[in-house]
C-alpha cells in the first residue's frame, strides 16, 4: 500500500537493520509513511528538521540510549507520541519510559496487530500532522476499578491507553498494579495491567502496559460512544 499525501508519519528508531526495515515495511502496509533513523541522534535530527507524527523507539541504541533521548528537552517540547520498543529493557526502564511520556511500551518480538491498532488509533486522532491537545481522546466517565483484588478506586476519565483514579496516597511513580475496569458497556470486567505515569491536582494517571488487542478494541469503542461518537470517528476539530 502507497501512503497518502495525509498519511501519519511514523520515525522509526531502530540501530538494527533488519528490523528497522521490517518495521518500516509493515508500518508502510498500514498506510503510514515510515522514516528510518539508526540511532537516537539522527533521530533527533530528523525531528527538528522535517514533520514527525509518531516515534517508535527502541531503548538500547548505540551512544544516546532511548531513554536519554525521551529526556531531551528538544525532543519533549514537540509533544511528539511515542511508542517504546524493546526485548531487553528491563521493568525499571519500562516504567520510567512511560513515566517519559510514552504512551505504549511494546516488547520484541513485537505484535504486530497490537502495533496496527495503535498505529491506527494515532491516524484516526491526528489531522494534519498534530494530535488534538490531550494526545488521545477521553471520555469524562465515572465507573468501579478494582485494584489487585484489594482495593476499590473510582475512574474520574478514561482513553484507550489509560485511565485516571482519584488520588492515590500510597501510589508512587513507576509503581505497577493489575486492574480490574468494571466498564458500563455490558460486558465483562476488564483486567489490565497499569504503571503510575503521573499525578496531577485532581488525580492520578496510569498508563495501560501490553494491552491485548481485543481489549484496546473494547475501550476505543467505549470511549468513543461515551464521546457521542461512532466507534472509529475522529474527534471534530
Amino acid at each position: 500500500m502507497n501512503p497518502s499525501a495525509d498519511a501519519l508519519r511514523v520515525l522509526v528508531v531502530e540501530d538494527e537493520h533488519g528490523v528497522l526495515t521490517a518495521l518500516q515495511d509493515f508500518v508502510r502496509e498500514l498506510g503510514c509513511q515510515p522514516v528510518g533513523a539508526l540511532s537516537a541522534e539522527e533521530a533527533l535530527r530528523l525531528v527538528e528538521s522535517e514533520p514527525v507524527d509518531v516515534v517508535l523507539l527502541d531503548l538500547r541504541l548505540p551512544g544516546m540510549s532511548g531513554l536519554d533521548f525521551l529526556r531531551l528537552r528538544a525532543f519533549r517540547d514537540r509533544g511528539i507520541p511515542v511508542v517504546v520498543i524493546s526485548g531487553i529493557a528491563t521493568e525499571p526502564e519500562a516504567h520510567e519510559a512511560l513515566e517519559l511520556g510514552a504512551i505504549d511500551f511494546l516488547r520484541k518480538p513485537i505484535g504486530l496487530d497490537r502495533l496496527a491498532d495503535v498505529l491506527s488509533f494515532l491516524q484516526v486522532h491526528t489531522l494534519k500532522g498534530r494530535l488534538y491537545e490531550r494526545r488521545a481522546p477521553r471520555a469524562a466517565v465515572t465507573f468501579p476499578v478494582r485494584v489487585d483484588t484489594d482495593w476499590e478506586w473510582k475512574a474520574l476519565d478514561l482513553s484507550p491507553l489509560g485511565v485516571k483514579v482519584a488520588p492515590q496516597a500510597w501510589l508512587r511513580a513507576g509503581a505497577t498494579v493489575q486492574l480490574l475496569l468494571a466498564l458500563p458497556d455490558g460486558g465483562p470486567p476488564l483486567a489490565v495491567d497499569a504503571v503510575l505515569a503521573r499525578t496531577e491536582e485532581n488525580g492520578d494517571v496510569l498508563s495501560f502496559v501490553n494491552l491485548k488487542p481485543p481489549d484496546f478494541a473494547r475501550l476505543t469503542k467505549f470511549v468513543n460512544q461515551v464521546r457521542g461518537q461512532g466507534p472509529g470517528e475522529p474527534d471534530a476539530p
